[in-house]
This record gives C-alpha cells, structure tokens and sequence, in this order.
C-alpha cells in the first residue's frame, strides 16, 4: 500500500520547511549589500575561503542528481549504483579537477582579468576575434538552462510528496520561485554562503535517516541480507535495473558509470568555484574538503535507495507510487514525525538550489559579460552591468521553468542529458588548455562542431 500523509502532517512539513527557506532568503538578503561591482556579482570578488569554496562547489555539483536521483537509482540498480561514486571520484571526476586544474586556472584568470569560463578561453587562445567566447556562452546557456530545470523538478517532487501527491506542475512553479529570488538577491556571494549551509544541512539530513534505517535493519551486513531477500538482482555485480547480462555488457554498463565522472571538467558552475578562492595556498584544504564530502554524501544517497527497497518492495508502494525518485521522502514521511521529516526533506531541496543558482549565475554571466559587455556595450558601467545581471538572472529563470514544465520527467536522465554536454563541450578543452600549450584556437572549435550537433539532435536513450 502506499505511503499516506495525512492533511495535518502535510502542514507541519511545510512550515518546517518554510523555516529552511526564510533561513536562506535572509542570507541573500544580508549579502546583498557586498555586491558592488559586476565581479562580485558573479565572482564574490575571488575573497571567499576554502571551505565555503569547498562546500559550495560539493554542494551546486550535487543537486537533485543526488537528492533524489541517486536514491532513485539505487533503488533500481541495487550495489551498481556504487559505480557512480567511484566515476565521479576517481580519474577525471572530482579528484583529477582538483589536482589538474584547479591551481592553474585560479592563478591565470586572476592574472588576466576573467570572471567567466568563456572569457578564460579567449584570453587563452588569444581569441581577439571573440569567437570561442561567444560560441561556449551559447553552449553554456543551453545545457545550465536545461539544467536548472532539472532542479525545478527535482524541488517539485518534493513538494508534492509531502501534499501527498497531485500535480506536480504548480510544485515546479513554486519550486523556481523560490530559487530564482533568493539568486537574484546575493550574487555569488550569496550563492556560495548558501551552499555552504545548505551543504552541511543535506550531508547531517542524508546521515539521520540513513541512520535509522541501518539502526532498523541491524546495520549494512542485515540491509544487504535483507536486499539480497527482496531482489537477488540487487547484490549480484552482474546485473544492472534487474537484468542479467553477458559479461562484455556488464563491463560496458560499468565503464558508462564510471564516464559520468568525464563530465567534471566541462561543467563551468563547478570549475568556476575555483576562479573564487581567496589563496591559492588554501586550494590543497579546499579539495579534501570536497573530495571528502563528496564520498559521504554519494554513498548516504545510495544508501537511501536500497532502505526505501527493502522498506518498500516495490515502487508502487512509494508515496508517488511508480517513481523510485521518491525514496527519500517516503522514508521520511514513513520514520519520522512530521516536524523531523520537514526538515530532512530541506535535505534535498538544499542540493537542488544550490545547483540551480551556481548555473543561474553562470548562465547570466555568459550572457551579461560574454555577449552584452563583451560585443554589444564595452564601456557599460559596473552599476548598470549589476542591475542587468539581476534582470538576466530572472529572465533566465523563468525559461528554465518552461524547460521543467514541459520537458522534465526523470531528474537522472534531464541531468544527464545536460551534463553530458557541458562535459562533451568544454571537458577536453579545459584540462588541455591549462595543461598542454600546443592546443589551438582551431582545435577548440572543431571539438565543438564535431560533438554539439551529435548531443543535439542524437537520440537519448531511455530504460523503461
């Protein structure tokens, strides 16, 4: 039988949560008044110390990938979904941006003057024409817009848990209200001040109900027992999403796993983290910091997945019957009273905004200092290039809503979809680039004539 709530329970969790959000909102309002210049709008003006560096980047990486998608995922695939943490960790995951690029990129964008990815890339090929900056700031308002709307989703599938279903349309809508003000609000700033809070409140909400569910099935010696009881499937390395393959494909499914780490390097509302950093010296304190949290947070996530399993059986069981990316809030509804539940679910929602205004941020800096002030108005001044900023940001806002109304279904697969090609885009331009001097101008835009047109128009492919 489904997971009911009732309609006092419902109420008690959306106060809870409304006190989360009024907690964020006065940050952005407090922080507000930093913002003087169009660099610390979208840089915080490179002051900001290694571990709020260091949480806001775990923290607008993993979004409602992990909020809810990775939980999702490990209720389907079982021990598999172990892949993912171990791609996005090692070789070019988290681990290779850290040790490959971070140090470099910080120390030549300080040097040149850039606040912007793309305005990276021009000044490294000594691009005087403007074509690769203006050609990866359309690449990047793509795929981050999209992106965003994948957190709108995300938000609006747990708010719609806690209502106890119904349509999920007016929970996106509120959902990007939300997220959209409190960016506009602070800038950069904000935004990483945010990610550090909003850090530690997914990574204590992730630990609590992971806690108790271990607690209730004797730790993961008897979750394993009790997975292997439920579904074999869910503890045998040789199948994936309940099918049994033929070793050559289960090595395939285990490298396309481990390939969603390749896309770190390409994502600019992560690498941008580092341009922000107010020492390099403090860079070492930084990536331990993240690599750490991330290792915890990705296997809590999972962790999720395989309690909401065992708990549940079956999907149909869920508080949204059907759609394993309800785990999380259906354990929460189901273990913990309204109040505590209210606040774990703030778990989730902390990653998909703090994903959603780092690429809010990026995307209006692509289109604000990598197009407005870069061809149309040069001499703009700070104040103006500020309030267009703000503007730009919203804008940019609503049409990540109009992605999410009428194209975001599964959170994993519309994050894919956009990480994949930001990764593809500029993943292989940017660890060359601050690796290798040979590389060229000409280089660059044959990577991308040769790679966007297939993300484009190719098919992606979906399981049922």
């Amino acid at each position: 039988m489904p997971v009911q709530v009732t309609p006092e329970a419902s109420t008690v969790m959306f106060v809870s949560l409304g006190i989360y959000f009024v907690i964020v909102l006065i940050i952005g309002i407090i922080l507000e008044r930093f913002v003087k210049s169009v660099a610390d709008y979208f840089l915080g003006g490179r002051r900001l110390g290694p571990y709020v560096i260091a949480f806001s980047e775990r923290a607008s990486e993993m979004s409602g990938w992990v909020g809810l998608g990775l939980p999702g995922e490990g209720f389907t695939s079982g021990i598999n979904a172990t892949w993912n943490t171990i791609g996005c960790f090692m070789g070019i995951g988290d681990l290779g941006v850290w040790t490959l690029m971070a140090k470099r990129l910080r120390r030549y964008t300080e040097v040149v003057g850039a606040l912007t990815i793309p305005s990276y890339l021009e000044a490294r090929f000594n691009d005087t024409k403007g074509v690769l900056r203006f050609t990866s700031a359309v690449i990047i308002i793509l795929f981050l817009t999209a992106y965003v709307g994948a957190q709108f989703t995300a938000a609006a599938k747990v708010f719609s848990a806690i209502a106890g279903g119904g349509s999920v349309t007016t929970w996106i809508v509120v959902g990007a209200i939300i997220m959209i003000l409190y960016t506009v609000l602070g800038g950069f700033f904000a935004v990483c001040w945010t990610d550090f809070v909003q850090g530690w409140w997914a990574l204590i909400g992730l630990l609590i109900i992971t806690s108790v569910g271990l607690a209730k099935y004797g730790g993961f010696g008897g979750l394993f027992q009790k997975m292997a009881e439920t579904d074999p499937t869910l503890v045998n390395l040789n199948c994936f999403w309940g099918y049994e393959y033929i070793p050559a494909l289960v090595l395939v499914n285990i490298l396309a796993y481990i390939a969603i780490g390749f896309g770190w390097p390409g994502n600019p509302h992560i690498i941008v983290r580092f341009m922000g950093i107010k020492k390099v010296k403090d860079m070492k304190k930084a990536a331990v910091t993240a690599l750490l949290l991330l290792l915890v947070v990705y296997y809590l996530a999972q962790s999720v997945g395989w309690l909401a399993r065992v708990e549940f059986g079956s999907a149909d069981n869920l508080v949204v019957p059907g759609d394993p990316e309800y785990s999380l809030q259906s354990l929460a509804i189901s273990w913990l009273p309204p109040a505590a539940a209210g606040i774990i679910l703030a778990a989730p929602l902390a990653l998909m905004m703090s994903t959603a205004d780092s690429q809010l941020l990026v995307s209006a800096s692509a289109i604000i200092e990598d197009i407005y002030h870069r061809f149309i108005n040069p001499k703009a001044e700070e104040r103006k290039l500020v309030l267009w900023s703000r503007i730009t940001t919203f804008l940019l806002g609503i049409i990540a809503l109009i992605w999410a109304l009428f194209f975001g279904e599964s959170v994993y697969l519309f994050v894919l979809f956009a990480w994949g090609g930001l990764g593809a885009a500029f993943g292989s331009i940017m660890l060359l680039s601050l690796r290798w001097k040979r590389i060229t101008t000409t280089g660059a835009l044959q990577e991308w004539l040769l790679v966007q047109p297939q993300l484009l128009f190719g098919r992606v492919m979906r399981r049922d």
